[in-house]
């Protein structure tokens, strides 16, 4: 079965990550991996770890966050800034990113390729390196869009997000100032749970009004390979399904992959 495709896409950052077990990274260690980057890369900010947030699928909708005492969280990037490797005791993130208003996403397959590359790398140097082994717990996905509103205010939503209207007669509440909604939907066989944010916001690369439309997938199966197919087709759709018809088809222009 096809998946939408759009020949302008709202999409400006795609992240593929991993949490697993946390395994003993010291600082000598992770200059050691940067020799297995690939040409170009390099180590540019240390910062504060992610709490690891593992999905929980009882009877009522929540996750977890872990609280625990983590290695810092190191980034490496590549020489054009566009991908991103973070990398910390229990978490390896590859974020591909836009640069510019005129920089084509490289479509799902690169990246997941590219993410594939470098958690493969990863695995192999904390084997040989560390001495320890990568025990997955969880994978995640995340696909942010920037959907360009021209002026359009927030009363009429309903024109991108067709689920969500704003009644538009006599009201007391003036204008809507912000929205930051939240959603979020289990995956079949219950694999996980895909999370939609929507709120207003700027465009990182020229800071003009967008509504940011972020969907994440995030849980577990034996076979990566399987459940990142499962959680690309999850966001796919469900992105087709929650945005207006009129924009797939005139503004990003939808086909059938």
């Amino acid at each position: 079965m096809t998946l939408p495709e759009y020949s302008h896409p709202p999409v400006v950052e795609v992240v593929c990550g991993a949490q697993f077990e946390p395994v003993p990274l010291l600082a000598a260690y992770l200059g050691r991996l940067l020799d297995r980057l690939p040409e170009g890369f390099r180590p540019t900010r240390e910062l504060a770890s992610l709490m690891p947030i593992v999905e929980h699928l009882g009877e009522q909708p929540h996750s977890m966050i872990l609280e625990g005492s983590l290695s810092p969280r190191v980034w490496f990037e590549s020489a054009g800034g566009e991908q991103l490797v973070q990398i910390q005791s229990d978490r390896l993130l590859f974020n591909w990113r836009k640069q510019t208003p005129t920089h084509d996403y490289p479509r799902y397959p690169a990246v997941w390729d590219a993410f594939k590359r470098h958690l493969g790398t990863f695995e192999a140097f904390v084997e040989q390196e560390v001495g320890s082994h990568v025990s997955h717990r969880q994978f995640e996905l995340t696909y942010v869009n920037h959907i360009e509103v021209d002026g359009i205010p927030l009363e009429r939503l309903a024109q991108i997000l067709p689920d969500f209207s704003w009644r538009t007669s006599q009201r007391f509440l003036p204008t809507v100032e912000r929205m930051d909604s939240r959603l979020s939907f289990l995956l079949p066989n219950r694999r996980g749970r895909l999370h939609v944010r929507a709120q207003n916001g700027l465009r990182n690369v020229d800071q003009k009004p967008v509504l940011i439309l972020e969907l994440t997938a995030r849980g577990f199966a034996e076979s990566r390979e399987d459940w990142f197919a499962l959680a690309h087709e999850w966001i796919v759709r469900g992105f087709a399904d929650l945005t207006g018809e009129d924009l797939q088809r005139v503004t990003w222009e939808r086909r059938e992959a």
